[in-house]
């Protein structure tokens, strides 16, 4: 599609080629590489000529590109950047004033790109807005990722357990057939359940995470859920300090070989902690 979109004189399809290389790379774990498509697109776009494209391509090019270049832009190690793209990516939607737009930017955008900012508070505020704003226009996925993400919020902040809602977007998920952040999704749940006492649901939840990942071999959150997993472990007090070392340094191996230094970082000091607390 990009290839036959630079062969045409129209620059519209060449911002959704540009878009949709961007995602297949930031999914292989190609961050860098994605980051310079999705700048490229961003800056292509024409707020003019290219407005009415959000009608004939599902949503607008440049709210689709921002999201994703604030993924990529905290992955490689930019979150203040990553931060400001994605509230001015959502200042510029709201004047687009197309719903299927609104809802991508609300409930895939913001929200996913401050879990990973570690920002509950923004992540609510923007999941509850979702929701409504799904029910009200009968958008399905937005309204099961806008749950999804509006109990990992509750669960960080400890307001409540999260879990209802995490669980009521899950079956949504799987009512649909979304698959593609079915592994980000379950590590969701797995942490709720953790949060809340409950290590084997947690377990289960975090298996079910790592077969999503084989399945659609998702690469950009192959070293988030080695992560994970080992934090469980710790969690739960099994003791198995051995386990979750081999799943840090995992973690740590996958965030240098993509360059992703947010979570080389994490990776890091988590595996840090543990060397410490064995006084290594």
């Amino acid at each position: 599609f990009a290839a036959l979109a630079e062969t045409r004189a129209e620059t519209g399809p060449r911002l959704v080629g540009l878009r949709m290389l961007a995602l297949e790379r930031f999914h292989e774990g190609h961050f860098e590489e994605s980051l310079a498509l999705l700048k490229k697109a961003v800056d292509s776009y024409d707020p003019i000529a290219h407005r009415d494209l959000a009608h004939r391509f599902g949503h607008d090019p440049r709210t689709a590109a921002a999201n994703y270049q604030a993924w990529s832009l905290w992955h490689t190690g930019f979150p203040d950047q990553a931060a400001r793209m994605s509230e001015d990516n959502l200042n510029w939607t709201r004047e687009i004033e197309h719903a299927n737009t609104t809802g991508l930017a609300l409930c895939y955008g913001v929200t996913i790109t401050n879990i990973w900012l570690r920002r509950p508070d923004r992540v609510e505020a923007a999941a509850r807005e979702g929701v409504r704003f799904a029910e009200e226009m009968s958008l399905a996925l937005w309204h099961a990722f806008g749950l999804i993400h509006l109990g990992w919020a509750l669960s960080q902040q400890g307001t409540a357990l999260g879990l209802d809602e995490i669980e009521a977007g899950l079956r949504e998920v799987e009512q649909i057939g979304a698959g593609r952040l079915k592994p980000l999704h379950f590590s969701i749940a797995a942490d709720a359940y953790s949060r809340a006492g409950r290590h084997n649901d947690a377990r289960v939840s975090i298996d079910k995470a790592f077969a999503a990942l084989a399945h659609g071999n998702d690469l950009a959150l192959a070293g988030v859920l080695h992560r994970k997993r080992a934090a469980l472990v710790l969690c739960a007090g099994e003791g198995d300090r051995g386990a979750a070392k081999v799943d840090l340094r995992r973690a740590l191996e996958i965030a240098r070989q993509q360059k992703a230094k947010s979570l080389e970082l994490r990776a890091a000091r988590d595996l840090a902690r543990v060397l410490a607390e064995r006084g290594e």
